[in-house]
């Protein structure tokens, strides 16, 4: 018996990105855990395992948030010190 490729994807990673685009579309009132459970293909026991509630959900959708923002903001500010620095050097 051969077993199926692992997908691309985390069940976390699948369950964290369906949970965000429901929570921006609806909000966190108006979007259901079974609603996140059937767009990302998991069970609600996944969901359960990896956050343990609706709340925790929202609070890893908001930290996997910023950690991309922070991310941006550095590879930015990063690009903007090499800008400052090569004018500085180079001059204008």
């Amino acid at each position: 018996m051969t077993r199926s490729p692992a997908p691309h994807f985390s069940t976390k990673q699948r369950i964290l990105d369906v949970a965000e685009a429901l929570f921006a579309e609806h909000g966190f009132a108006g979007t259901s855990l079974r609603q996140v459970t059937s767009r990302a293909d998991v069970n609600i026991a996944a969901v359960n395992y990896h956050f343990g509630s609706k709340e925790n959900l929202v609070y890893g959708c908001s930290f996997h948030f910023t950690h991309w923002f922070n991310v941006v903001y550095i590879v930015g500010a990063g690009y903007l010190w090499f800008q400052v620095a090569d004018v500085y050097i180079h001059g204008a």
